[in-house]
């Protein structure tokens, strides 16, 4: 992966040309022309407008106050969430899972927080424009479950969107926030609010619980009481 700066900021894509470079929402919805045409340029756009008319709002179903996603509209306005499109119709997932991976490299690390509060609002959408709905979902649920736990691991959340994801929501189990039109993944900063995530994977929740302490400990424990037990499983120490 190489890296430059210019405009909102620095953009990233894999030398072996999986990934496009890197444009902002407001860069996407500027545009005029798209590589591969029409049907690429239909799936970036209707991303984007996934991204400012659903996660950036409020809905009845959501079972909460509030934006479906509580940083996307401070991502999108400080230029910090970027769009990424491949439009191959074939990925070896071999190949999809090194090309994800190296996205980590746009996200610097470190350790607290703390002073670091523009940082989190970076985010990536990796867009997949051509790839076919059945296999393309599959592919990309468990390329996301292949690489949670390294992500989580280092501080970032990955997560799919489809247009069928049966994901249910954390505060309405009917709720279908992650039916996004295109088949993407998406990057981000993970925060001492996404708790609910970690419960399914040991690694995650140790991870977790690490980064965030007693923060997260009292998250966690606030789920109910087989949440509790899964931190001790996870972690022993704090039993």
């Amino acid at each position: 992966m190489r890296d430059e700066t210019f405009g909102a900021g620095p953009r990233v894509w894999c030398e072996d040309g999986l990934f496009s470079s890197l444009r902002t929402v407001d860069e996407v919805m500027r545009e005029t022309d798209a590589p591969g045409g029409s049907v690429t340029r239909q799936a970036l756009i209707s991303i984007c407008k996934y991204v400012l008319d659903f996660l950036r709002a409020g809905h009845p179903d959501l079972g909460r106050t509030g934006p479906v996603c509580p940083f996307a509209a401070g991502a999108t306005k400080k230029g910090m969430l970027q769009i990424a499109l491949c439009d191959r119709e074939e990925i070896d997932e071999r190949d999809l899972l090194q090309g994800i991976d190296t996205v980590r490299s746009y996200f610097p690390e470190f350790d607290d927080p703390v002073g670091h509060e523009e940082e989190m609002y970076r985010a990536v959408i990796v867009v997949f424009s051509h790839l076919p709905a059945r296999a393309g979902a599959e592919l990309i649920e468990r390329v996301q479950k292949q690489l949670k736990p390294m992500f989580v691991g280092q501080g970032l959340m990955i997560g799919e969107f489809y247009p069928d994801c049966p994901a249910s929501g954390v505060h309405n189990p009917d709720f279908r926030a992650l039916q996004a039109p295109v088949i993407s993944l998406a990057i981000r900063r993970m925060t001492v609010f996404d708790a609910p995530f970690m419960l399914s994977d040991p690694r995650c929740l140790e991870n977790y619980l690490q980064r965030f302490g007693q923060a997260a400990h009292s998250r966690v424990e606030a789920l109910g009481h087989t949440s509790a037990a899964r931190i001790n499983a996870a972690n022993p120490a704090s039993a």
